[in-house]
């Protein structure tokens, strides 16, 4: 499962326009001017921008924040499944249909009920038409009805759910249930009755079309035209952006869960090594200053002449020539120290080791040593 929108660029277009024209729409007060009204927007003043303007923004915060979670969830598993080209050609199709049917209604639907109710063109039509029924003066609200529903019911229809809760013998709640269709009851219920049926007949037409039967098995075949599609894709892609997709782990198993046992059990595990390294112990890589350091378990302790002819133990700073037993890497002289960092490291510690932690024997053998591997002329 690969999160986000990752194979889903179309989806996330439409989130980021219906967000921002949904704010400029509340910011300058544009929302008597977007919804679709029959009567008098399209047969008196014949303002036929609105079947356009009706689909691209929501009238209310509310409406903005479910549509968008609605969208998210099921737009980006029904774009991943029908591939980008074949779910715009999609919303084309749905949405043109949801259009021509929604004003063939409502123009039958208001020119019958108008025959039994006041004429809608005397004086107090508008407010007496509103009082009465939405269905005379054809009202639906703003808002992609038709692109939402249609989505929920193709996510209905090819997404599985994950998992199921049996309530009773004959009731059993999915996850899809209880993330994705509670939240459309809701945005269906916004308005007690317009939201209702334009939600029903997005629905309707998406089932059509996905019936693939009779006069409808045309429908899954259309596709845009492809010239349209890739221009289309090559000027809002840099608008839309590309989402990045996750690294994949090489894990077969699921990695183990990180608690405060685990991480002290590693600490005391770090610890435990470094110590052993510093002490030389077994399975410790050797370091330089390890040769430089006296080996007192090994040698046995310097025995000094003295006048008397009896030996005397010297002390424990006076090891080989007095040299302090303390000496590092720093109180090699500077000549030899440069010389021996000239030579791979590698060599350096194996030289080390042949001449029992002596600089100066390490550094001749080293050169004699690549004076041999040095080929003839």
């Amino acid at each position: 499962m690969v999160a986000g929108f990752a194979h889903a660029p179309l989806t996330k277009g439409i989130l980021i326009t219906l967000t921002i024209t949904s704010i400029l729409v509340s910011l300058f007060q544009l929302k008597p001017f977007i919804h679709l009204q029959i009567h008098p927007h399209l047969t008196v003043h014949h303002q036929y921008y609105r079947l356009i303007t009706q689909h691209f923004a929501f009238t209310n915060s509310s409406e903005l924040f479910l549509g968008l979670l609605l969208f998210y969830d099921a737009g980006v598993k029904v774009e991943r499944t029908f591939g980008t080209y074949k779910y715009a050609s999609f919303l084309v199709v749905t949405t043109t249909l949801y259009t021509a049917v929604q004003v063939v209604l409502f123009g039958l639907s208001s020119f019958l009920l108008a025959q039994y109710t006041k004429s809608p063109w005397s004086p107090g039509a508008e407010e007496e038409l509103g009082k009465k029924h939405w269905l005379i003066s054809g009202r639906t609200p703003a808002g992609p009805w038709a692109l939402l529903f249609s989505i929920l019911h193709q996510h209905s229809s090819i997404v599985p759910h994950l998992w199921s809760i049996s309530i009773s013998d004959s009731l059993m709640l999915t996850d899809k249930d209880i993330t994705t269709y509670s939240l459309a009851l809701l945005v269906a219920f916004s308005h007690p009755s317009s939201s209702l049926f334009a939600s029903l007949l997005a629905t309707v037409i998406s089932a059509l079309y996905r019936t693939g039967s009779g006069p409808f098995c045309r429908l899954k075949q259309y596709r845009i035209p492809l010239r349209l599609y890739r221009i289309l894709s090559l000027l809002l892609t840099p608008w839309i952006g590309q989402t990045r997709l996750p690294q994949r782990s090489w894990r077969v198993e699921p990695p183990a869960r990180r608690t405060r046992e685990a991480r002290e059990a590693r600490l005391a595990q770090h610890n435990a090594a470094l110590v052993n390294l510093n002490r030389g112990g077994a399975g410790a890589v050797p370091r330089l200053a390890s040769f430089l350091r006296p080996r007192r378990e090994t040698q046995p302790p310097a025995v000094l002449p003295t006048q008397g002819g009896r030996g005397q133990v010297a002390r424990e700073g006076e090891v080989r020539g007095g040299v302090d037993g303390r000496r590092g890497w720093n109180d090699i002289p500077p000549d030899t120290r440069a010389e021996l960092q000239s030579f791979p490291r590698t060599d350096v510690l194996r030289a080390m080791q042949g001449s029992d932690g002596d600089p100066q024997a390490a550094l001749n053998a080293l050169r004699a040593t690549s004076l041999s591997s040095v080929p003839d002329p």
